[in-house]
């Protein structure tokens, strides 16, 4: 059964064409954090550039959030530290993905605004 949800979706990505956004995901992994100093020690990042469905940006209280959409397989497992360069501009991630399947991940990135 997984193996035809994948097929579907592979389709159904291709269909969405120009609506496809290229993007970079900056994914961070740390090995610690130290609590006396408050900081991450040890960290370390890796660059993939993937697409991705970008949806309108929203800002409220000078906090500017878009929705992004994307397979699950091109990035794999993420988290809040790592980031999202869109048009080369730095999005965080989080504080909660909405989605994450196993095969779209579907979240939320933020910035102040500018």
């Amino acid at each position: 059964m997984r193996s035809l949800v994948e097929e579907g979706l592979i389709i159904a990505w291709e269909e969405l064409g120009d609506l496809k956004t290229e993007i970079t995901l900056v994914k961070k992994v740390n090995s610690g954090f130290d609590f006396g100093t408050s900081s991450v020690s040890d960290e370390s990042s890796t660059n993939i550039v993937v697409q991705a469905v970008i949806f309108e940006s929203k800002t409220r209280n000078g906090l500017e959030t878009k929705e992004v959409f994307f397979r699950h397989e091109d990035v794999g497992k993420i988290n809040q530290y790592s980031k999202i360069l869109i048009d080369e501009e730095s999005w965080d991630i989080g504080p909660n993905i909405i989605n994450d399947d196993g095969f779209t991940k579907y979240l939320y990135v933020n910035r102040r605004g500018r």
